[in-house]
């Protein structure tokens, strides 16, 4: 979702679609770069994340690093994987569902796809053992 993309013509996508759809959301930011220069002709400026919308009353909402593949300078106009962890109260109960929203890693050589992968493995472990209901998007 573009914030204030070159290639989006500037628009603040996630105003757009909160308020035509009427609901609330919740942004973690993957990519922040003042100048991005390829393909040609160069993308340019990019101001972009993972957005989760959502006609629900949430209780909080939180963006988790996922480990980089690449190094300095390439890592410089590359994402920044993550998951946008939300959750969700399921009203009478102590439960919640906890909605993750992730993009990982698609042009490394494979350390970066098997260790986001390792951590969002952990992740579902970690709330399938509380008892807590999920649903992924990737």
């Amino acid at each position: 979702m573009d914030l204030d993309s070159k290639r989006s013509f500037h628009i603040n996508q996630q105003d757009f679609y909160e308020e035509t759809l009427g609901m609330d959301s919740a942004f973690g930011r993957n990519f922040l770069c003042d100048f991005v220069p390829y393909p040609l002709p160069p993308i340019g400026k990019v101001d972009s994340g993972i957005l989760t919308l959502t006609g629900l009353q949430t209780s909080s909402s939180s963006r988790i690093s996922l480990p980089e593949s690449f190094s300095w300078p390439v890592k410089t106009c590359n994402l920044k994987r993550c998951m946008l962890e939300t959750r969700v109260p399921l009203e009478g109960t102590d439960a919640e569902l906890v909605l993750l929203n992730f993009h990982l890693e698609a042009y490394d050589s494979g350390e970066g796809k098997i260790a986001q992968s390792k951590m969002l493995a952990e992740k579902l472990e970690e709330e399938y053992a509380a008892r807590t209901f999920f649903l992924c998007s990737g």
